[in-house]
């Protein structure tokens, strides 16, 4: 069962800022290609430039292993709540890089945000 947020404790940093963007997180989505093919990671630049519009989306890096070709793709939320299966852009993506080789798609999430925010 969800537990519900407490709204009195939450201290508004700046005078412009709203209740709304103080209880926003910030989240991370993290999508790792084990492959062979060296064109992964240039197809992820490729997508990242296009993903940077997406709504809530602070930022996107492409990651390549120092050795290997292996490649990951690190995508930075800011909205009202995390999504513990991945956001709908995130999903498309693993499931379209499947084809290069095998995906790990996962989702975290930093545990003090919301408890400082609370304090």
């Amino acid at each position: 069962m969800a537990r519900k947020l407490r709204y009195e404790g939450l201290k508004l940093q700046h005078k412009t800022e709203t209740l709304l963007e103080i209880i926003q997180m910030i989240w991370m989505e993290f999508i790792k290609v084990q492959t062979a093919r060296s064109n992964v990671a240039a197809k992820l630049k490729d997508f990242v430039l296009e993903c940077k519009q997406c709504k809530g989306l602070l930022d996107a890096k492409v990651f390549v292993h120092a050795v290997v070709e292996d490649c990951s793709l690190c995508l930075l939320w800011k909205t009202d709540k995390a999504e513990p299966s991945g956001s709908s852009l995130g999903l498309h993506l693993s499931n379209t890089l499947k084809k290069y080789g095998l995906v790990d798609h996962s989702v975290w999430v930093e545990r003090e945000e919301i408890e400082e925010k609370m304090s």
